[in-house]
């Protein structure tokens, strides 16, 4: 099914929402070719967040990108990106 509606308007999916962590869990980490992506769960204190889907290059930075990246630049990007 599909609704067409007479004027385009923004929708909001999710609410953005804070959470405080002390560690990271990478659940899932892609590199599709053009783009590189990663899963990840927020921990605080062992207890699990939500987990939340993180572009880390994309475009241009996933052109320059080393073919050889190390889990250091992956987890280097990620700390820069939150």
């Amino acid at each position: 099914m599909k609704i067409i509606l007479d004027a385009p308007k923004e929708i909001i999916i999710r609410e953005a929402q804070k959470v405080t962590a002390d560690k990271i869990l990478i659940n899932q980490f892609t590199d599709t070719g053009t783009e590189v992506f990663a899963i990840i769960t927020p921990m605080n204190n062992n207890e699990q967040q939500l987990s939340k889907s993180l572009i880390l290059w994309t475009g241009q930075d996933y052109i320059d990108l080393p073919n050889n990246y190390s889990d250091n630049d992956i987890i280097n990007r990620i700390k820069e990106l939150l």
